[in-house]
Order: structure tokens, then sequence, then C-alpha cells
């Protein structure tokens, strides 16, 4: 048969491949990709061998999704289990893209290999839990090539926030995947036209006052607060955070982590705060009216106040 040359564009092409080669293609087939759910759950290991190969498997294949996760630019991996399959989903851009169904017998495996790497009770299943991993990705370039720097491949090591819960067909498990490399994107890369930018920056750094970023989740309110805070983390200024959880750690910045279950919410950790003397407050988020009180009254007493709100459409 004649080879016959079309084009297509970056987005179709790579749609296409995971549409009939799925992620980790390789590793679903050593899984038994080519079996059903039905054929795999009566089949039985001849030897011990041959279940430390599966198990290596899963786990490989964990890695592959979160590998290509970051890869595809993804804000969040959605782990969710259905009657009969599991559905793997990455929000990109802040919509949620259908990755791959993978077979019902894998549900249990994948999961727990997650929980493992999150260090929580991969035998809890009936209430929901939070973890963190910290996972190693090869950094590559626009042609899909290794990176390499001094003759060694560059590696990133990205965060990974980890939630279950539990769900009717199993527990449904979240991965929001928190980039180093967001922290250091830098205004000048955020997208922001020059008036704004100018505008931000008096902003910023004016002595006191409030200022709110507001958007919906994986729009960038954080990522834009942090590069903020990255121009002005100098020695002659002393910033203070109250964050759930604290997403990305600065050198020279006192960083609380909010924990309600004792007692430490961000009413008290604000109060606390307000008499550490800092000249910049940055709250995580404006939840309820306590909050926004406490932070309002910081604003008019000298401080800076940095927040967010969640909102659909400002």
């Amino acid at each position: 048969h004649a080879i016959e040359l079309v084009l297509a564009d970056e987005e179709d092409l790579q749609k296409y491949i995971r549409q009939h080669y799925g992620v980790a293609g390789d590793t679903l087939d050593a899984l038994g990709g080519g079996h059903t759910g039905a054929e795999l759950e009566h089949a039985s290991l001849d030897t011990d061998e041959t279940a430390q190969a599966q198990e290596a498997s899963v786990v490989r294949l964990v890695n592959d999704l979160l590998v290509e996760a970051v890869r595809e630019r993804a804000t969040d991996v959605h782990i969710e289990p259905y009657e009969q399959d599991l559905a793997i989903r990455y929000r990109i851009d802040g919509v949620c893209v259908e990755i791959e169904k993978l077979q019902k017998n894998l549900q249990n495996a994948i999961l727990s290999t997650i929980k493992l790497m999150a260090g929580v009770n991969i035998a809890e299943r009936r209430i929901p839990q939070d973890g963190r991993i910290k996972f190693p990705v090869p950094e590559i370039d626009q042609m899909g090539e290794p990176v390499y720097k001094d003759g060694q491949p560059v590696i990133n090591q990205i965060d990974f926030r980890v939630s279950t819960c539990p769900a009717f067909y199993g527990e449904s498990v979240v991965l929001r995947i928190l980039r180093p490399d967001s922290v250091r994107i830098g205004l000048l890369n955020l997208g922001f036209e020059q008036d704004s930018l100018d505008v931000f920056n008096k902003i910023i750094r004016r002595p006191n006052g409030i200022f709110l970023v507001t958007g919906p989740t994986g729009s960038g309110k954080t990522t834009t607060l942090y590069s903020a805070l990255a121009i002005l983390n100098t020695p002659d200024r002393k910033i203070i955070t109250a964050e759930d959880p604290v997403e990305y750690n600065f050198n020279g910045i006192n960083q609380v982590q909010i924990r309600e279950q004792i007692g430490l919410s961000f009413g008290v950790v604000l109060k606390s705060m307000l008499r550490q003397a800092p000249n910049i407050i940055l709250i995580g988020e404006i939840r309820d009216r306590e909050v926004a009180d406490i932070a309002i009254q910081a604003a008019l007493t000298g401080h800076l106040v940095f927040s967010t709100l969640h909102t659909n459409d400002a």
C-alpha cells in the first residue's frame, strides 16, 4: 500500500495516540491489557514471580500516569472507580480530560499503591484521607527528548497532594500537582498586559492594605500570589503565611499549616500572626466572616495582606 502523508496538529496527534495506545500502553499489556476483567479475575498466578511481576507492573503504571500528567501540564489527576472500570482523568487548563479507562480488577492494586506512596493507611477505606507524594520526573524538551545538564539528566522533584474519598464503587482519589517551577515562573510570564503588570507591581509594594486574587479552582490564584511573594521576599521584610495546605516552601518566609482538627484554624493563626509584627501576611483563602474581619483589621493597622477568594466568573 502507498504511504499517504497528511498534516495533523499536535493536539489531535496526542489525542489519537492516547486513544489507540493509551497512557503506558506497554505496561497495560504486561498487566493483561488484552483480557477482559472477568477473565483476569479468575486467572490464577502460577508462581510468586508472576505475582511480583504484576505488582511491579502496577507500580510502573502509576509512575507512568504521574509522569504523563506532569508532562501534559495537568493540575490534577482524577482516579474514579465505576461499576465496570476505573477512569483516569487529567484536569488541563481547568477542563477534565479522560485519559484512560482501566480494567476494574486493577482498582485495588492501583489505589493501594498510591496510598502507600502518599503515606496514608492503605487498609482504611471508610473515611477520607490526605497525604503527599514527592516524585522525581525527568525533564524533557519540546521534542520529547530528555534534558541533560553536565552530562546528567535533569530531574524535577514534583509534589502531589493526595486526597481520598470513599465513593459507591470504591475510593475516589485526586492528586493535585504542585510544581516548584510555577512559583519561579515570574510575573513577566503570567500573561499580564503591560498596563496591568504596572498596576500589579504598584499594588504589591504598598505599605498596607488588602489585595485579593479571585477566580475558579486551578486558575492560578496561588501561583500569582506566590510570584508576588518571591519578589517581596527580602531580608528587610517579615512575611508570614497561613495556608491549608502549605503548597510550596519558601526560604525566608514563615509558613503556617492550618490544622483544624487540633483547633489551629485560620482565625486562631491570624490572631497570633498579628503579634509577630509582620510586614506582609498571606492568607491562603478567605473562607468565612471571622477570617475576613481579621484580614481587614490587619490591613487597617499597617499590614499588607494578600489572600484569595474562590469565584466562578470574576
